[in-house]
């Protein structure tokens, strides 16, 4: 097998040229298909008629949710952690990563108890001054990165947000408050600690 540094030494980039990257012998930039007839290939208008196609050709569909993935889904809005107040939780891990704005998120796999007895499994994206900085405490004080129950879920925490002054304290809010869009509604998720 050829290094690294050989491969990338023998690879030429050619996305921003005239070169073509196809055989001289080769009269097309198609790649063949191996289980689909060209005709059924361009006759797909819809997504409805992938998936008949493909079931078709392939038998049953398997759903890389479920096949590739571990169970867990992506809370993929801030507002989304409402869902998660109240409800008895365990954080099973979480890791730390470089924010976009300074300071470390959390991206957190934790699994929710339900009001009728099921479980929620949820990858949580926390980057707040609430969830994120108490587990980043919790985590330098006792050199863990999982296993955290939660009796009683998230707690949250709603607020005006100055985007002038990005802070919930405005220096200057009769000025500030006239501009639209200057002061927002926020909400800041916590731990909720309470027994």
């Amino acid at each position: 097998m050829a290094s690294r540094s050989a491969r990338k030494e023998s690879t030429v980039d050619t996305a921003n040229t005239d070169t073509s990257t196809v055989d001289a012998d080769t009269t097309t930039d198609v790649v063949p298909a191996a289980h689909y007839e060209a005709e059924t290939l361009r006759n797909i208008t819809s997504f409805e008629d992938a998936l008949a196609v493909a079931g078709m050709t392939m038998g049953k569909l398997d759903d890389a949710a479920e096949v590739l993935g571990d169970g867990f889904a992506l809370l993929r809005t801030d507002g989304a952690k409402a869902q998660l107040v109240g409800k008895p939780m365990v954080l099973l891990e979480w890791s730390f990563y470089a924010g976009d704005f300074g300071d470390d998120f959390a991206a957190i796999r934790l699994v929710v108890k339900e009001p009728n007895g099921s479980i929620s499994k949820y990858i949580v994206n926390d980057g707040s001054t609430g969830v994120a900085k108490m587990l980043k405490q919790y985590s330098d004080r006792t050199g863990r990165n999982g296993g955290l129950v939660i009796r009683n879920g998230f707690r949250e925490s709603t607020y005006t947000y100055c985007q002038v002054c990005a802070s919930a304290k405005c220096e200057v809010p009769d000025i500030h408050s006239k501009t639209k869009g200057n002061h927002i509604d926020a909400t800041t998720y916590y731990i909720d600690t309470s027994l």
